[in-house]
């Protein structure tokens, strides 16, 4: 296999944003969608595709929770791989829904459903990250909320010498 610069791992979520007409509306008020678009979400997801989309030629791979074998997910997966993204490590598993998000905005905030707790609190739906992926980065980005696995990502790029970022965080986490 070959290197690449950024090994990120993490959340992959697909995402659907919903754009409101008016301000969120109150509890069991209304609100008039105007238009609807299908998103990527995750912090490793999305700092791949930002990334990707600077024009520098940057190789990504991403590695992080699994993708559902379901319509979705497979669009999301076509959707990571239009970015040149390589993607040989996400797991599509069968029987799981994957990481979904509906996103409503008003231009002025947003609310965020999504079934993130699902994900973090129950049984593990994520890989575990291979060292020899992680070797071959000139620099790591993790996304830390896969408990042990997360912190095994800082710790191969700490013993390897391999610079790598991070987000909400202590700066002293592995």
């Amino acid at each position: 296999m070959e290197n690449y610069d950024v090994y990120a791992y993490g959340v992959i979520s697909s995402s659907t944003l919903h754009l409101l007409s008016h301000p969120f509306p109150q509890p069991d008020g209304y609100a008039e969608i105007v238009q609807s678009y299908a998103m990527t979400g995750g912090e490793a997801l999305n700092s791949s595709i930002v990334l990707s989309r600077f024009g520098i030629g940057l190789r990504m791979f991403l590695d992080g929770n699994w993708i559902g074998d379901t319509a979705e997910g497979k669009a999301l997966l076509e959707r990571i791989q239009t970015y040149n993204i390589d993607t040989r490590r996400l797991t599509v598993m069968k029987g799981y829904g994957g990481v979904r998000e509906i996103v409503f905005s008003d231009n002025h905030s947003r609310t965020i459903f999504g079934n993130y707790v699902d994900l973090q609190e129950t049984t593990r739906k994520w890989n575990i990250p291979r060292k020899e992926d992680i070797e071959r980065a000139k620099i790591v980005c993790v996304d830390p909320p896969f408990r042990e696995e997360s912190a095994l990502v800082g710790r191969y790029a700490t013993e390897l010498a391999i610079p790598f970022v991070s987000i909400d965080c202590a700066i002293d986490h592995p």
